[in-house]
């Protein structure tokens, strides 16, 4: 990191030659006044882009090179052409047909590229996402992943989704969702805790997928149409029930009405979903006899009713993600590899020397200039 008195001197440089470069009237108080115009702007132009680059480093901009994928593929785990894990301390190792962690994944994506496979987490942590396309029969479970966005699954079938901690929205500027299913059949998300900062959950152009006993939030602090726990475009025959919609600046949002209709409870029992914001809607409701279900729908259009919402959310399905792991051959305590932790990119240093260079060279200006004058 750059020196406190480094900064100084670079900013009052800075400073000193953009006051001479535009008020020529204080160039009494400017000895660098009387410098040539072009070698003068020469100099804070070069002056003005490094401070630039610098502030993008300290604002955490990488230009570096991201770190290659994991690729799930049906010859195993692929990190290069050359289908050589790399590094070979990659926490991710397989058994069969299931793959899992063995460490924190830090800065490295996975692309699922065959089917019939489980993807454990193990209860260890990612930043990255999990892609999958065009395949069937996957299971992801066990999962903490916080990332711009958790998991993308496009033209899938069979499908699970259990048991994780997704939180989409650490990045500045992300509206991705944790979640987003496209094009896709028959998958199952069950069992998660799932918050996003602009979705939790986007589904489009699915059908025919379930969403059961998740805890589901968004932590927009204002609504547009991307701001709701679940957004649903071109949707059909999913049923979405049991689940806890909670802090969220709107539950739903159904894209392209009249388009979208699903199914938002499973009869009784076992019920609907828990809308945080029912009573505010319906301040009239009643609870039937006890059956802790309300006696009004929660209408979110009419296509899309939960006929049978529940008074108090639903908490008997939460997640452990200490519970025994998919993967029946894991890695004793002593026997478990030492976890790769890839540091995020660290601010560069500010090279001193070229603080030096150009202190030396705008001294060299003034002494011309004076010597110029006095002459």
């Amino acid at each position: 990191m750059v020196k406190a008195k480094e900064s100084v001197v670079c900013f009052s440089l800075h400073k000193e030659l953009l006051q001479t470069s535009f008020y020529p009237s204080c160039t009494h108080n400017y000895p660098m006044m009387a410098m040539g115009n072009k070698s003068l702007m020469a100099l804070t132009t070069i002056v003005t882009l490094l401070s630039c680059l610098y502030g993008a480093a300290q604002l955490g901009l990488s230009f570096g090179a991201p770190e290659p994928a994991i690729i799930i593929g049906s010859n195993g785990i692929v990190t290069s052409s050359d289908g050589v894990i790399s590094p070979s301390n990659t926490p991710i190792k397989q058994n069969g047909s299931k793959y899992f962690l063995t460490g924190d994944l830090v800065n490295r994506e996975i692309w699922v590229d065959t089917g019939n496979v489980t993807l454990d987490g193990n209860g260890y942590s990612s930043n990255r996402l999990i892609s999958i396309t065009d395949e069937s029969n996957v299971t992801i479970q066990n999962w903490s992943i916080s990332s711009s966005q958790c998991i993308l699954l496009f033209n899938v079938s069979n499908v699970s989704i259990l048991n994780n901690n997704l939180t989409s929205g650490d990045q500045p500027g992300s509206e991705l969702s944790a979640i987003n299913v496209d094009r896709s059949t028959s998958t199952t998300i069950a069992g998660n805790n799932i918050g996003g900062d602009k979705c939790s959950i986007l589904m489009t152009r699915s059908a025919s997928n379930l969403i059961t006993r998740n805890n589901i939030t968004n932590m927009s602090t204002g609504w547009d149409h991307t701001s709701a726990g679940i957004i649903l475009y071109n949707c059909s025959h999913n049923t979405i029930y049991h689940n806890n919609f909670m802090d969220n600046t709107r539950g739903v949002y159904i894209g392209t009405e009249g388009l979208s209709k699903n199914i938002w409870d499973n009869g009784y029992p076992p019920e609907g979903n828990y809308w945080e914001d029912y009573q505010t809607k319906y301040p009239n409701a009643s609870e039937v006899d006890n059956s802790e279900i309300w006696n009004t729908p929660y209408v979110i259009d009419e296509n899309n009713i939960d006929y049978y919402p529940l008074v108090n959310q639903a908490d008997s399905f939460a997640p452990s993600l200490n519970a025994p792991s998919g993967p029946n051959v894991s890695p004793s305590p002593t026997q478990q590899p030492t976890v790769e932790v890839t540091p995020s990119p660290s601010v560069p240093e500010f090279p001193t020397w070229i603080l030096l260079v150009f202190t030396a060279s705008a001294s060299l200006l003034i002494y011309k200039q004076k010597g110029k004058r006095n002459g």
